[in-house]
């Protein structure tokens, strides 16, 4: 009876044990379920090789060794998007399979404010997704504008935005380099004025300015309103 007893005790506590640690390891990986099989999609090194391939027929292959490297840490498998497939109407084609969303880094160590991201979307095989527009890689015939890449430089910006009588406005200048999408798709420099500031709304203008050679896009109004 003892002895029974004694097998009874060490069964009871293994079971304790065992479900003690599930438990820990449940916590510390939040992301598992006990008695469901897990899958976390990697992205392969065949798929971004054809990611790098494709950023090489854009920019040719110095240029990307030099300047853009891969975000591992941001690039990622998306499956196909719940709400997507029921609602097709309401969403972008690629949303409504699995994809995979790209993101590079853009930097030039000589050029310090030159710190960007690179973004597509490619399917399951590694093409990139026509409907969902590249971000960051301006058009250029013929990849002839990264052959001898120019960006001017902040100070000559500011130059060119008081030469064209950009007005002062009631604070000092905001000035920042960044890819202006859409109709321009291309890197810019955008000098913003505040002209006026109150407890309800401030307002200003913002100077769009071609990167590479100084030309003036346009002129945007904007407002905040708190």
């Amino acid at each position: 009876m003892k002895l029974t007893k004694y097998f009874l005790s060490v069964l009871l506590f293994s079971f304790l044990l065992y479900s003690c640690s599930k438990i820990v390891d449940t916590e510390e990986n939040p992301q598992i379920k006990i008695g469901e099989p897990q899958f976390i999609p990697v992205i392969s090194d065949s798929m971004i090789y054809k990611a790098n391939s494709f950023l090489v027929s854009k920019v040719g292959e110095q240029f990307f060794n030099s300047y853009i490297k891969y975000d591992s840490k941001n690039s990622r498998f998306s499956p196909a998007d719940s709400f997507c497939v029921e609602n097709p109407s309401s969403c972008a084609d690629f949303l409504l399979k699995p994809h995979y969303y790209f993101v590079y880094s853009f930097k030039i160590s000589e050029k310090e404010f030159v710190d960007e991201i690179i973004e597509f979307v490619t399917d399951t095989l590694g093409n990139v997704v026509p409907s969902r527009e590249t971000f960051g890689i301006p058009n250029c015939s013929d990849n002839n504008c990264w052959d001898n890449f120019q960006i001017i430089e902040k100070e000559e910006a500011i130059s060119i935005a008081k030469e064209n009588g950009f007005e002062d406005g009631i604070s000092d200048w905001s000035v920042t380099f960044q890819f202006y999408a859409n109709e321009y798709n291309n890197y810019t420099w955008q000098i913003s004025n505040t002209l006026y500031q109150s407890d309800s709304e401030s307002g200003g203008k913002s100077l769009i300015i071609e990167s590479n050679n100084g030309g003036i896009i346009k002129i945007l109004n904007w407002t905040v309103t708190p």
